[in-house]
Parts: structure tokens; sequence; C-alpha cells
């Protein structure tokens, strides 16, 4: 099956991707603040510092995991990706490998050439 590139879709996907960061901090802050008050106080009986203090650590260890396990996983996939379905740096090499082949192929003829007129003049 083929797949179809569309940019625009690309790019819409990119940009919110960038600022779903900030959207999700401002969200995560106002949910929290909002379940502590509401629900979590009443069963955990920490205070609401202690409670910020789990968030952090939850969140630290969401991208730790995030950052050594899912990111090269992740970076594997689209490469192989990239390099399965027409990507131009994959096209550059082919073309330079078939240029470096040409090239080699002449010099060993050439090389040829020199080693047939040496042996012809060693014969007479």
């Amino acid at each position: 099956m083929r797949q179809i590139a569309i940019k625009e879709i690309g790019m819409l996907k990119d940009l919110y991707a960038r600022i779903s960061p900030y959207i999700g901090l401002i969200n995560m802050t106002l949910l929290a603040a909002t379940a502590y008050y509401t629900t979590i106080r009443h069963f955990l009986h920490i205070n609401f510092l202690e409670f910020i203090i789990l968030i952090a650590v939850v969140v630290l260890t969401v991208a730790a995991v995030e950052y050594f396990i899912v990111m090269p996983s992740h970076y594997a996939f689209i490469n192989e990706q990239a390099y399965k379905h027409g990507n131009l740096i994959r096209r550059d090499l082919t073309d330079i490998r078939a240029k470096e082949l040409h090239e080699i192929l002449a010099v060993l003829n050439e090389l040829r050439e020199k080693l047939d007129n040496l042996e012809r003049r060693g014969k007479t």
C-alpha cells in the first residue's frame, strides 16, 4: 500500500506537538489542585506541598522512562520508515554509491590497461 504525504497535516501535527506541553502543564496544575482539594486530601492525609512533590516524582519518573526507552524506540522506528519510503537522503546515497562505483571501475580499467601494457612489454 502506498503512503500519501500531505505537508499541511504534518505541519499542524508538529505545531500541536510543540504547544501541547504548555497546554498540558496548565491543565495538569489546575487538575491537580482540584483533585487535591476535592478528593485526595481526604484519603491520603498529606498537605498540598507533599502532594506537589509526589506529582513531581511521578512526572520525573515518566520523563526518565520516555527519555531512556520510548524516545530511542521511536527514533529507530521513524528512521526505518524514512529509509523504506523514499527518503531523499537514501536516494542521494544511492546516487553517490553509483558514482563512486563508476569511478572505481574506471580506475580498475585503467590499471588493467597499464598491467596489460607492462605484460606486453615484458614478452617482447
